[in-house]
């Protein structure tokens, strides 16, 4: 322990230091490494821990001044692996412990973390998006003072996150004057009156927002979105009409797909089941045309516009009745309606009536699933017990019946599969969070018809127990959010979010797996898990309040789970966070509300919101942060709300690395 005289000399230095703007090193230039040792002179001449009588401040890499009595200084090694910075140093003769210190940024000035240490390793379990700039000592101690190391600095992290877009960035493929915005959302804004931008309204115009965002296994960007007025108007017409389009963008560069509107506005032309070619023009405001996007992996993108959008032009502009229908665009660009309530035949001479309202899902093999309701080929209506099933369209355009609802009498009382969430995996096999022809917490589950052994298997459901693999019973409650709790991984998985009901158990992130023949639910994270990226003394919750759209889980084909959760360090300010589970067990931070959040040496700012988030590919996801330069914005204590003042934008997230192998 120091004796109080030492410990008086160190208060009048770090008094004198924080004056000196925190004991602020000089920084080395940046190159390539990803930690280094910075042997640069102290300023001053003192140490961080203790300026000693005799400070050094030739800069031989000896690390600080050693004071009369105080241990040598210590030779650093920094190691980075799987997310986390471990310190390691030779035993320092004569010290009896050893204290870490942080400047987080380079310029806040050090911090002790941690407690004193009387080993020779010091593991920083932070996000080390948030760190980098950051420096750090290790100083030597015993009674008679402390000496500390040289500087080891974090710069220049190979976190694995490069960005695709962010605000102020050009977007090409758009127009001459697009720029990504950050006013609302995340935008792409157009100057609309380039010269090359003739195919654009005439009028300034904003391209607000993307929406129904969806990134396939070939690592495109579909997503699609709305021509505003830049004026600040809310309404979202432009010259008369909405002007939505359907984009992609594609290794840095983005392009119309398909744009509403008649041939003299650039609309484009869709041909029907039973009709020539049409256009989809003055779209009811509020009901997305270009909405509940698919892909198949191969290029083909498939819509369903949204339930009130009634307004199809033929191109002898006479009005086309629309109905349901789903619609889809080929990897070579060819556009048509796929699928149309009363006239798509079905297995058992049954017909489409109605198009379920929640998302349908395609494969790489070219196959949709989509959740309806039936009736017979003549128009007539089927038993109410009976009158909706999950169904998939093959490559060729037939049709497999998957599940028919059971209504209150058999089968766990499978209901209404109008509404019924289904997802498909690239060898056909479709998993669905259905309803439940009962009434209470028991009214939901999620089934399978990937076993062979009938129609469907259930997985789970609200109030019931599993039996785990590994010999535990894991009381199921609820799903946590709803029909966005559960994805499917590889050809036999599928990961959902649960609330658990027993007092010894927390909530928690199941894997169901197929093996061929049975089935195995594992844990894959439990809230109380270790989380690299948070602090030591944090956890997570999972059951956070989001919104009922917002996408709770990702799962990978290569086992990665995404998922969002909170940061229950404070009750009272809770944080939403983005964690990533691996296959091999352990799990981490992408992004924080609050964190500070640097690239490849780029502040973007404090981030304000996690947008969104979709897997990309086996072990690659996508991120929509916003941010906020200064981190002010929300409630203040005052009662005022201050809007962020700062960027948004997508970030491809690298989950596999030398140092984090899948």
């Amino acid at each position: 322990m120091k004796t109080l005289n030492v410990i008086l000399r160190v208060l009048t230095v770090l008094a004198v230091c924080f004056a000196l703007a925190g004991c602020l090193r000089s920084s080395d230039s940046n190159d390539d490494d990803l930690v280094e040792e910075d042997s640069s002179e102290e300023v001053g001449g003192d140490d961080v821990a203790d300026s000693g009588d005799t400070g050094d401040s030739s800069g031989d890499g000896g690390g600080g001044g050693t004071a009369s009595g105080a241990p040598a200084a210590p030779v650093v090694t920094p190691a980075y692996d799987d997310w986390t910075l471990t310190f390691t140093w030779p035993a320092v003769a004569d010290a009896d412990f050893y204290q870490v210190f942080e400047d987080p940024d380079g310029v806040s000035g050090f911090t002790q973390i941690g407690s004193d240490l009387t080993t020779n390793e010091y593991t920083n379990n932070i996000s080390l998006t948030e760190r980098n700039g950051a420096r750090y000592v290790v100083a030597a101690c015993n009674s008679e003072g402390c000496t500390d190391s040289s500087e080891v600095t974090v710069d220049s992290l190979d976190s694995g996150i490069t960005p695709i877009v962010v605000s102020g960035d050009p977007a090409p493929g758009i127009g001459s004057g697009a720029v990504f915005s950050g006013e609302v959302g995340t935008q792409l804004r157009f100057d609309v009156n380039q010269a090359d931008d003739a195919t654009l309204p005439s009028s300034d115009a904003t391209y607000n927002g993307f929406f129904n965002v969806l990134i396939d296994n070939t690592g495109q960007i579909i997503f699609g979105g709305i021509l505003n007025q830049q004026s600040g108007s809310v309404t979202d017409q432009v010259d008369g009409l909405n002007n939505e389009v359907l984009l992609r963008s594609n290794a840095g560069t983005t392009s119309v797909i398909a744009r509403e509107g008649d041939p003299a506005r650039n609309g484009t032309e869709f041909p029907t089941l039973d009709a020539g070619n049409i256009y989809f023009t003055e779209n009811i405001q509020g009901n997305r045309l270009f909405s509940s996007l698919s892909s198949d992996g191969n290029g083909a993108i498939t819509f369903k516009p949204g339930s009130n959008t009634d307004a199809f032009k033929v191109a002898d502009d006479s009005f086309y009745p629309a109905g349901s229908a789903f619609w889809t665009i080929t990897g070579l660009g060819q556009k048509a309606q796929s699928l149309k309530a009363g006239e798509t035949l079905l297995p058992g001479n049954l017909e489409a009536k109605n198009f379920g309202f929640l998302e349908f899902d395609s494969n790489q093999a070219e196959q949709l699933v989509i959740g309806l309701s039936l009736q017979n080929a003549d128009g007539t209506a089927l038993s109410g017990s009976t009158d909706s099933g999950i169904y998939v369209r093959n490559a060729d355009g037939s049709y497999r019946e998957v599940v028919r609802e059971a209504g209150g009498s058999a089968r766990d009382f499978i209901d209404d599969l109008n509404s019924a969430r289904p997802k498909l995996t690239d060898n056909g096999e479709v998993f669905y969070f259905a309803p439940r022809a009962v009434s209470g917490a028991a009214n939901r589950g999620i089934y399978t018809d990937s076993l062979g052994n009938g129609d469907f298997t259930r997985i789970s459901r609200s109030e019931q127990t599993l039996l785990l693999d590994d010999g535990s019973l894991f009381e199921v409650t609820g799903f946590i959010g709803g029909a966005n709790s559960f994805d499917v991984g590889a050809d036999d998985s599928v990961a959902f979010l649960v609330n658990s009901g027993t007092l010894d158990q927390e909530d928690a992130l199941l894997v169901w797996t197929n093996d061929g023949t049975s089935a195995t639910t594992e844990v894959f994270f439990q809230e109380g898990d270790p989380v690299r990226g948070l602090p030591d003394a944090s956890g997570v919750e999972l059951a956070v309040s989001l919104g009922s759209n917002t996408t709770r889980l990702a799962f990978s084909r290569q086992s990665w789970a995404a998922f969002r959760a909170s940061d229950e360090a404070d009750i009272n300010n809770r944080k939403s966070l983005l964690l990533a589970s691996s296959p091999s067990g352990y799990t981490r931070v992408i992004a924080r509300e609050g964190q500070q959040f640097a690239v490849d040496g780029v502040n973007y700012g404090v981030v304000t919101e996690i947008l969104d988030f979709k897997m990309a590919a086996p072990a690659e996801m996508i991120v929509s942060l916003r941010f906020d330069e200064d981190g002010i914005s929300g409630l203040q204590p005052d009662g005022s709300f201050v809007g962020p003042d700062g960027k948004n934008g997508l970030f491809r997230v690298v989950l596999c690395s030398p140092s984090e192998p899948c």
